[in-house]
């Protein structure tokens, strides 16, 4: 049973497909996640793929891919956590993204969502760290 789930949404000007590359390329995970130091994949973004954060408090999480829809749809889980995107065009140049999270323990939710957001509206809007 799903005890909490939160969601958040915010628009940020640029392309869907922009944003998409952004939030699932691991590269930029960092820039953008504030609990995390750097993250891994081995082999192709695509379902069942497995993604390794390592975490600002020295721990190390390994994530599922669990849904992938490009442009669209992102989804992780652990267990029973789980944070989606949808991705909507506004118009060209300006996109929504709604974000969920849930987990079937309250207690376990991040409740980062609107942190995560306003940095990676930043890093595309601003293009902060794009070339680092």
């Amino acid at each position: 049973m799903i005890h909490c789930r939160i969601f958040y949404s915010i628009e940020i000007a640029a392309p869907i497909g922009k944003i998409f590359d952004v939030i699932t390329d691991s590269n930029f995970t960092p820039k953008w996640v504030p609990v995390v130091v750097s993250e891994t994949r081995i082999g192709p973004m695509q379902i069942g793929a497995v993604l390794t954060s390592q975490l600002t408090n020295g721990e190390s999480i390994e994530m599922t891919v669990d849904k992938l829809q490009f442009p669209t749809e992102f989804g992780l889980a652990i267990g029973e956590w789980h944070e989606e995107y949808q991705l909507s065009p506004i118009n060209e140049n300006l996109t929504k993204i709604r974000i969920a999270e849930w987990e079937g323990d309250e207690n376990d939710v991040y409740g980062g969502l609107p942190t995560k957001l306003a940095a990676l509206k930043r890093l595309i809007e601003q293009g902060k760290g794009w070339n680092e």
